[in-house]
């Protein structure tokens, strides 16, 4: 897995790896236009998409209210 955002390492998650665990917050689209670089790096270097994982790192805080988790 690689936690990859610009072109250049997108590209290359495509190209060596079998993950990939983004951590900005981006929108739908631009998530879909970052995936569509890895497919590119891998289809350059000949690999196959079939096995890859797409990801997103989500954060979450748990806890009685907003005001709760926002005050600690």
């Amino acid at each position: 897995y690689m936690g990859a955002h610009f072109p250049r390492m997108l590209r290359m998650c495509g190209r060596w790896c079998d993950g990939w665990l983004p951590g900005q917050k981006v929108d739908g689209p631009e998530y879909a236009r970052r995936l569509e670089l890895i497919h590119e790096g891998a289809e350059k270097a000949g690999r196959s998409m079939s096995g890859f994982v797409a990801g997103q790192t989500l954060l979450v805080a748990m806890g009685r209210s907003r005001d709760h988790v926002v005050s600690r």
